[in-house]
């Protein structure tokens, strides 16, 4: 169930914005965390 709501996340994040930062929802937590992290860096510039 997680999982599937991770891909979930990622895919409405990639349609909204247009943006991919290699987020793979079957990822090492170390690599989703450092996708996450870049998302946040990103919409910390939109505001």
């Amino acid at each position: 169930m997680v999982a599937t709501t991770r891909w979930w996340a990622n895919d409405s994040l990639k349609k909204l914005t247009r943006k991919d930062f290699a987020f793979r929802w079957d990822a090492p937590k170390g690599e989703r965390e450092a996708a996450i992290t870049e998302w946040k860096a990103w919409a910390a510039t939109t505001k």
